[in-house]
């Protein structure tokens, strides 16, 4: 009877068992299944939606929670962790610096290569940061706010171009070119998380300039759309 018992006790706690851990599978795959519909729904307006997509499935390995996040505040965790890339970046490069001026024989060009390069990081920086700022501001943000955001958020992208752009050509440009290439990807979609959020009309925007830089593709011709007004110096 004690053996009946205790065998039917092990049995109970490993139905309960089973039972428990079927219910976490099935709350596990809802919650990716809402992750991916989210992801998939911020990449639907992006020109290369596996890429896009690709980068957003690449944060979920860093929280287990981002399927229940909002897409404001899957749009910070994109900032932060662009920022933090940025921040590695310059110290690699900084590290790599002095053997990358014997490989060029040219200390006055890599230096200015130098220069131009942690001024942009510095600018994209200091704008994703207070882009996360305005975004903590409050629950429910205003038009201001999200005029802000989109002004930085464009203004990051335009600082990675133009430090592709206005490195010269050489084992410099080699070292960087990768990082600013995946850079300018995170900022293409932290900018196509944002036009999923933006309260605005795309028919409301108003170009700074007629058909924007040469260089920009035509989704980020549609995210440079600005009022003069909300330029900022």
């Amino acid at each position: 009877m004690l053996v009946h018992t205790k065998l039917s006790a092990v049995f109970t706690v490993i139905i309960m068992f089973s039972q428990a851990h079927s219910d976490l599978v099935r709350l596990e795959d809802d919650n990716i299944n809402g992750f991916i519909t989210t992801v998939i729904g911020v990449c639907k307006g992006y020109d290369d939606k596996q890429s896009c997509q690709n980068l957003l499935l690449e944060l979920k390995r860093v929280s287990s929670s981002l399927s229940e996040m909002k897409c404001r505040e899957l749009l910070i965790i994109v900032l932060k962790n662009s920022v933090w890339r940025i921040d590695m970046a310059m110290i690699g490069v900084m590290e790599d610096t002095k053997l990358l001026e014997q490989m060029e024989n040219d200390m006055l060009g890599v230096k200015e290569d130098t220069n131009l390069f942690e001024e942009m990081m510095d600018s994209a920086k200091n704008r994703m940061i207070r882009s996360v700022e305005e975004l903590l501001g409050g629950e429910s943000l205003n038009l201001g706010s999200y005029e802000n955001v989109h002004t930085w958020l464009s203004g990051v992208l335009t600082s990675y171009i133009t430090c592709i752009d206005g490195i010269g050509e050489g084992a410099y440009k080699r070292r960087v070119e990768p990082e600013l290439e995946d850079l300018i990807s995170r900022a293409r979609v932290a900018l196509a998380i944002f036009i999923s959020i933006s309260p605005r009309d795309d028919t409301e925007l108003k170009s700074v300039v007629s058909n924007g830089p040469s260089w920009l593709s035509k989704v980020d011709k549609k995210y440079l759309y600005l009022n003069p007004e909300i330029l900022i110096a």
